[in-house]
């Protein structure tokens, strides 16, 4: 008899007989209770996380709005100052999350914060007009 760890819980694996095979790979696996409550606990953990989750999704559908993430008919006017970096910003671009590198041409907010221009491009014409930091109006 061998001993085997399952998921951090003691078990026993034991040969099986077989009078036809002399090369025997199989074994009957033997759990002690404790690892049985373990893992019935784990499954029960996941079985929870997984109904919290559904239940957040449900509700986030149900109150979602459409007209809040429609996009414009047509594309919205942005009058901010186009920036050329002059060194590479230690933030990165809060919007899509990606580096914003020297000599990117970016726009810069009232708030003086710096983003993409598709990436603010794509917001203002999904009706987002605020900072996506400091939700500062972005055409004040």
């Amino acid at each position: 008899m061998s001993n085997h760890r399952f998921n951090d819980s003691s078990a026993n694996a034991i040969p099986m007989e077989d009078d036809n095979n002399d090369d025997n790979d199989e074994y009957i696996i033997e759990f002690n209770r404790e690892s049985i409550y373990t893992n019935i606990m784990r499954l029960v953990d996941i079985i929870m996380e997984d109904d919290q989750y559904n239940q957040a999704l449900s509700d986030s559908m149900d109150t979602y709005n459409a007209e809040l993430f429609r996009k414009s008919e047509t594309d919205v006017p942005i009058n901010l100052p186009e920036v050329v970096l002059e060194e590479t910003p230690a933030e990165p671009c809060r919007i899509c999350l990606e580096s914003l590198s020297k000599g990117d041409s970016v726009y810069k907010l009232p708030c003086i914060h710096v983003f993409h221009k598709e990436c603010i491009k794509t917001a203002v014409n999904h009706q987002h007009a605020m900072c996506p930091l400091c939700r500062k109006d972005i055409f004040q």
